[in-house]
């Protein structure tokens, strides 16, 4: 129900301006432009599984995931401006390196405490695109003749659709306990395959304050989701066990950025992303093989959350 109250926001939008539009007998005009973005994505996607103590049997256990997230980004865009009041975009992004970091598993159980009685620390690899469709409808424009600086402010509401994956290989796994010697060890080459999806529709609010003069726009928004999608799958390869999870929860964006006209008709912008997403649900596990083949665990409590911070630089060129 939520996902279609967003989408309704998104075509309410459009179907407003083009009222608008067809009131005032103006034209579409479109206006249209390419862009190409170099970003770098620093974060994690982890995910926490709560239940029963493997170790200690009435005890509570815990188990937290830790994927890192720092990698370099390609995103291509496209985007139109109709009637000088909406603006539509399609962009696809890729990661363009797979070293990601450092992924963290660790392990506590209630019986010994606060400290994990387990960490283990493995090389990561990461394959990671994410596809995003915007629409917004411009809502105000105020001249701001009192200010020697700024001469415009533009108010923009709207929304859009978010798909986000990331694909993992882990690697060369190292293990250390206070507690249990006989879990202190190494093992090399592929232990772990981790997949997760992210969906959302959302809303936004954007300000634009334009230097008209000197051809600056400077640009800062908000997006919401208050309904996100989220599945993923943890192949634990040592120990033959694939785990499976889906859940839903909340996505949040703040966008800051500045764009100057350098030459003609392109323009270079910089800026910061800031994107969160807060989910959970339940993991169902399979042992496929090895000495607990066959034996399954369902309905686990399960959290999922990323949080993500975007530095970019982007070349746009405009046709019109």
């Amino acid at each position: 129900m939520k996902k279609l109250l967003l989408s309704g926001v998104v075509v309410m939008s459009l179907l407003m301006a083009f009222n608008s539009a067809k009131a005032e007998e103006t034209k579409l005009n479109p206006k249209v432009d390419v862009s190409v973005d170099y970003f770098n994505m620093d974060g994690d996607t982890t995910y926490t599984i709560t239940g029963s103590d493997f170790l200690y049997a009435g005890d509570r256990g815990k188990s937290e995931l830790e994927f890192p997230i720092d990698t370099n980004f390609v995103k291509l865009g496209i985007h139109t401006n109709l009637m000088e009041r909406i603006d539509l975009s399609l962009d696809y992004s890729w990661s363009v390196d797979d070293d990601a970091g450092t992924m963290k598993d660790t392990d506590w159980s209630s019986r010994i405490g606060s400290y994990p009685y387990v960490i283990s620390k493995s090389d990561s690899e990461i394959d990671a695109k994410e596809w995003n469709f915007d629409a917004k409808y411009m809502l105000k424009q105020i001249d701001l003749q009192d200010n020697n600086f700024l001469d415009t402010l533009k108010i923009y509401v709207g929304g859009g659709y978010k798909h986000q994956e990331f694909d993992y290989d882990i690697k060369n796994v190292n293990k250390t306990s206070a507690y249990f010697t006989s879990f202190n060890g190494s093992t090399q080459g592929k232990v772990l395959d981790y997949e997760v999806e992210y969906d959302v529709w959302y809303i936004s609010c954007y300000l634009n304050l334009i230097n008209s003069k000197k051809n600056i726009d400077f640009s800062i928004g908000f997006e919401y989701g208050p309904d996100v999608d989220v599945e993923d799958k943890d192949d634990h390869i040592l120990r033959s066990k694939l785990s499976t999870a889906s859940g839903d929860g909340t996505y949040y964006k703040f966008a800051a950025g500045v764009s100057w006209a350098f030459w003609q008709d392109f323009t270079a912008s910089v800026y910061y992303n800031h994107i969160d997403f807060d989910t959970d649900g339940t993991q169902n596990q399979y042992f496929y093989d090895g000495a607990y083949k066959g034996l399954t665990y369902s309905n686990i409590d399960w959290e999922s959350d990323s949080s993500q911070d975007i530095f970019g630089v982007k070349v746009t060129y405009f046709f019109n």
